[in-house]
């Protein structure tokens, strides 16, 4: 994970490999991010609505098997979350991603990435907006949409229209059922021609208060939260969400 000084956004393009780089930043207190490379390995059609297939039974690993790198698409970068993040019981196993997008004319998405000792999907939760602000959810998030969205002037591009999306989602890792948990970021344009997408200020945080659905703003290192709960002057968000 890597933040440039000047704060340069990412972006993906599609077909074509191109050098990537992340602003990943991650903000929850006492997370472990697990090393690992932040890129795509294999072959992984992009994620449209498909008639439900029914589940497949997860591969626990082998004694001393070490599970393999999820198969995500070339139009998508990841990185490894440490399993350890996600061992808090049912009621207190809450989670709010979030991240600044721009789709540019195509779409992309984020998301929580599960996969089994041989790298394949076994659950997925997020969110994908495309060049309109339409917005389309995968999985079973607890709640997922769009934050906010706000325009900015790009040197040579015009202006970019960027996007709040977050995904909140309740999760306990056991390894009979997954081996590696991921944050997915992912360019989910259309295959027909090649489209840019960028990400910045990508956020995992446990909630404030055990009913929050919405993430805090985002800040790449430590930030003060207000412990108060109440809805702000303006009405768009409560005082914690600042």
């Amino acid at each position: 994970m890597c933040r440039r000084a000047d704060h340069e956004r990412t972006g993906l393009r599609r077909p074509a490999w191109m050098a990537v780089l992340l602003v990943l930043a991650v903000w929850l207190p006492g997370l472990v991010v697990a090393p690992g490379p932040l890129a795509g390995t294999a072959a992984w059609a992009a994620r449209k609505p498909k008639p439900p297939k029914p589940p497949k039974p997860p591969k626990p690993p082998k004694p001393g098997q070490q599970p393999a790198l999820p198969q995500v698409s070339p139009g998508a970068v990841w990185q490894e979350v440490a399993t350890t993040t996600f061992a808090a019981p049912p009621g207190a196993n809450r989670f709010i991603l979030s991240g600044w997008v721009c789709p540019g004319s195509g779409s992309a998405g984020l998301g929580f990435l599960r996969t089994d000792v041989e790298g394949d999907e076994i659950g997925f939760d997020g969110v994908e907006v495309d060049g309109r602000g339409q917005i389309t959810r995968y999985g079973s998030p607890v709640h997922a949409g769009l934050r906010e969205r706000a325009i900015f002037p790009h040197p040579t591009l015009g202006t970019q229209e960027w996007y709040r999306l977050y995904t909140t989602f309740e999760y306990t890792f056991s390894p009979q059922t997954a081996s590696r948990t991921s944050i997915l970021l992912e360019n989910m344009s259309p295959d027909t021609a090649s489209y840019a997408v960028w990400f910045d200020g990508i956020q995992l945080e446990r909630p404030v208060r055990p009913d929050q659905i919405r993430p805090t703003t985002f800040h790449p290192r430590w930030k003060p939260i207000s412990p108060n709960f109440e809805i702000d002057i303006p009405g768009g968000k409560s005082y914690y969400e600042w």
